[in-house]
């Protein structure tokens, strides 16, 4: 069953298609990673290269080529302080545009680039760059934890986190300021000559200004891990506007002079000095803003606007001329975001339902257009701003606006919460009476629980939702994916518990029998029913694959296999198999006729039905060798392009029925063309004539297994190459082909050898004693008494093997004349195991009894 579940598992029902809500995890909305290298330094070829490739999202080219390059021993000092600062920069931007759970790993390698820097080059001249490239990515780290902590709704351990990063960056930002500052004042009172090596008093300039700038930043991050009004908040922010007036005043180049002055007006409207904000902000939208600055000063205009409670104001700034004169920008589309909701919360505290319901179409319209305008980074914020402010006016959401919540609390690594919000989005698209949405959105959530491998709760979700609306097209989709899950949860558990994976396929084909999903439940069942050793099951379960099913060949060749087992168990209980074989036959004709009409996989189930049909002929259906000799003809003159493993087996059975009609000549001849790829290809065709021989009787039993006799030798002519289990099954073979063709001894020999070399091997055991006992001598006959006694007591009690050796036992005490040792070895097998080990060797223990009673019957002895 194990092969079963693991092919199962491989499967995914119906592909991507079926996945229509397709969920994608997004990076956190930040501006690219910032670098103070290109403003202190001229930018190189090289530095412009990986922007480039940081711009296109090729991190790992970018990583791959710092580090091929710092490989390098001979990499000039110089070259090598910038690349490791890029080295350490992509890891850093590839950190801020990865999922939440994968930043961590790539945080710490730009922190590692950076110390292993320091560590082996503690007195370079340009070491302060390397370091402030440090200090810049510590910013930035503690910056994502601090949008991932609001992203989350303010988790106070995930503040926590936050604010201990970013008082670890403004810390290193303060040292390294200080330092700056120090060596500034220091060279400038040096009459030394210049080192080359060193920055120059410009660069140190230019590198104090940006630290600075740096620093501001930190702080106003910092201010925002503390609630408004609180002392906390007051000192970060102050002391960062301290540091932006005092820039604002110095000769700053663009597009750092930008940066610092709309840094201060945020700083401002933080701290409520709306009139001082909006004076200076007027003063800058004076000036020529470039076009990357002017959507940076529509988003200041909205927010202080909105911070000064004149929503209409904000949204008149938020028009759809500015945004069109302004181009593409994700902070200006973010801060109209934040109006739209605005008027949206206003409408919904004033009652007026019309309203509130025209503001939050659009602003779910406004976040579509930014999914589709600036990509799946940007969406997470937008979703996660929806998130917070919908939820504060519970009931007042539509299914959709919490559909966008649930996205941004799956984006952002909330499963649970995700799921919850799903949830309620499904109930409130149902109370809307929007069954085909309230449906997509329960099949995301189930599809959730199937990504994150929690398969109990998927086959809850999948099978509910499939359940309540069957008629929908795309319920089988979702119970059959209910299966899948089932056979995932089977395969988790030792041993495999498979009652609920096989009441949901039955489930599936009974609800829905003729959708195309049906066909992939049919296939399943009949795996199922086919390891369970429920063969007619499996036949009647395989049946019902169709042809242009991508399954159907190895549907015919799982027939096959279920086919021969039947006829196994039909054989041991003693029932004919030619009315399932005439059955089966027909079938397998079908299937064959199907190919010109069908899709080209028929092909290989029409190849596949022609050996399983000749070989029904051959071992099952008397007299059936011409027309499994006429099948295979047929079938091997239009196998272009067949597998060469399918042409050996078939050629393999048509030596087969050629011998079986007596054409050994012809079988010979065919035989020396068949190209045997394996040894379990000669071995095939040697256990198809000992079936044959088996069957067979006179001179044409003797016939056969002396052409069984000649493959086996052929094939142990390679015994090198021969697997240990191999051999030992040829080994097996043999022996009973030399039987067969009267050369009993050398079987006894081959039997004798085999049992020395494995002395647990109750199958030779078995066959030498069944040998012994058919020479019908008196010292045949003894030795094989004491053969089928040590067989017995070797064997477990109950087991199969220990009756046959019993029964051998008795026979052979029989043969010899012994009828009251036979009596009695029946009769103490009987007292303790009444059953004789099943009726076929109950029937035989009894016709033995019965002949025991004849031979001790008055006069027999005389007869």
């Amino acid at each position: 069953m194990t092969d079963c579940l693991e092919f199962v598992g491989r499967e995914n029902p119906g592909g991507t298609a079926l996945l229509r809500p397709t969920i994608v995890i997004a990076a956190v909305f930040l501006a690219s990673f910032p670098s103070l290298v290109p403003r202190v330094l001229a930018a190189s070829p090289d530095e412009r290269f990986l922007q480039g490739l940081r711009d296109q999202g090729q991190f790992e080219l970018a990583e791959k080529h710092c580090a091929d390059r710092l490989a390098d021993s001979q990499l000039p000092d110089e070259k090598r302080v910038e690349l490791t600062i890029e080295l350490s920069r992509s890891f850093a931007d590839h950190a801020l545009r990865s999922p939440p759970a994968a930043q961590q790993l790539l945080w710490e390698k730009a922190r590692q680039v950076v110390d292993q820097f320091v560590a082996n080059h503690p007195r370079h001249p340009r070491l302060v760059l390397i370091r402030a490239q440090g200090a810049l990515a510590a910013l930035a780290e503690g910056e994502v934890a601090r949008d991932e902590a609001d992203l989350g709704g303010g988790n106070p351990s995930a503040i926590e986190t936050a604010r201990g990063l970013l008082r670890g960056a403004i810390a290193q930002l303060h040292r390294l300021d200080d330092e700056v500052g120090a060596e500034m004042h220091r060279r400038a009172r040096a009459s030394h000559a210049k080192d080359d090596a060193l920055l120059s008093l410009a660069q140190l300039m230019s590198l104090e200004l940006h630290l600075r700038y740096q620093l501001a930043r930190g702080l106003r991050s910092q201010a925002l891990c503390y609630p408004p009004g609180s002392a906390d908040r007051i000192s970060s922010l102050s002391t960062s506007l301290e540091l932006l007036a005092g820039l604002a005043q110095r000769n700053l180049e663009a597009p750092l002079a930008w940066s610092v002055r709309l840094d201060e007006i945020a700083c401002r409207r933080l701290l409520e000095e709306y009139g001082t904000a909006e004076r200076k902000l007027s003063q800058l939208e004076q000036t020529t803003p470039s076009a990357e600055t002017a959507p940076q000063l529509t988003a200041e205009r909205i927010r202080l606007a909105l911070a000064r409670g004149r929503i209409d104001e904000a949204l008149s700034e938020s028009g759809l001329a500015a945004a069109r004169r302004q181009g593409n920008s994700a902070e200006a589309d973010y801060a109209r975001l934040e109006a739209y909701l605005a008027a949206w919360q206003r409408a919904v505290e004033r009652h007026n339902a019309a309203d509130a319901a025209e503001w939050e179409k659009t602003a779910l319209d406004h976040v579509r257009a930014m999914d589709q305008t600036h990509g799946p980074s940007s969406t997470r914020k937008a979703e996660a701003l929806l998130a917070r402010r919908m939820t504060k006016f519970a009931g007042s959401e539509s299914a959709e606006a919490l559909v966008h919540a649930a996205q941004s609390l799956y984006r952002g690594g909330q499963i649970d919460e995700a799921l919850s919000t799903y949830d309620q989005a499904a109930r409130r698209a149902r109370d809307q009476h929007d069954v085909d949405q309230a449906l997509e959105i329960a099949y995301t959530a189930a599809t959730i629980e199937k990504e994150r491998e929690h398969h109990r709760a998927a086959i809850d979700r999948y099978r509910k939702l499939s359940i309540i609306t069957p008629r929908d097209p795309r319920a089988a989709d979702a119970h059959l994916l209910a299966v899948y899950s089932a056979a995932q949860l089977a395969q988790a558990q030792q041993p495999p518990q498979l009652d609920e994976y096989e009441r949901l396929l039955r489930e599936h084909v009974s609800t829905w029998p003729k959708s195309p999903t049906a066909s992939q439940a049919w296939w399943w069942l009949g795996r199922l029913a086919e390891h369970q050793h429920a063969f007619q099951a499996a036949i009647k379960a395989l049946g019902n694959v169709p042809s242009d099913h991508p399954q159907f060949p190895a549907a015919v060749e799982a027939k096959d296999r279920c086919y021969a087992a039947w006829f196994a168990q039909l054989r041991r209980d003693g029932k004919p198999t030619t009315p399932t074989a005439n059955d089966a036959v027909r079938y397998f004709a079908q299937v064959i006729a199907e190919p010109a009409l069908a899709p080209p996989q028929s092909q290989a189930a029409a190849r596949a039905a022609a050996v399983a049909a000749a070989r029904i002929w051959l071992l099952e259906i008397p007299g059936g060798a011409p027309r499994a000799e006429g099948l295979l003809n047929t079938a091997l003159g239009g196998s272009a392009g067949a597998p060469p493993e399918w042409t050996v087996a078939a050629q393999t059975l048509l030596v087969s029925a050629l011998a079986a009609q007596g054409r050994l000549d012809e079988a010979e001849e065919l035989l020396k063309h068949v190209s045997f790829g394996a040894a379990a290809e000669a071995l095939s065709l040697a256990n198809m004539l000992s079936e044959l021989t088996d069957r067979a009787t006179g001179d044409g039993q003797r016939k056969l297994a002396d052409l069984q006799l000649r493959t086996i030798d052929d094939l142990l002519a390679k015994r090198d190459t021969l697997a240990a289990a191999t051999l030992e099954e040829v080994s097996h073979l043999r022996a009973t082909a030399l039987a067969k063709t009267g050369r009993r001894q050398e079987a006894i020999a081959e039997l004798e050898s085999l049992a020395e070399r494995n002395p647990r091997d109750g199958q030779s055991q078995e066959q030498l004693a069944s040998l012994l006992m058919a020479a019908g001598d008196t010292s045949g006959l003894e030795a094989a008494k004491v053969k089928w006694r040590e067989i017995a007591t070797k064997s477990r009690p109950g087991s199969p093997r220990w009756f046959r050796a019993h029964y051998g036992l008795a026979r052979t005490q029989l043969d010899l004349g012994d009828a009251a040792p036979a009596r009695s070895t029946v009769q103490r097998i009987e007292s303790s195991h009444p059953d004789l080990g099943g009726p076929e060797m109950k029937t035989q223990f009894h016709k033995l009894l019965a002949e025991c009673e004849r031979q001790s019957a008055p006069g027999a002895q005389q007869k």
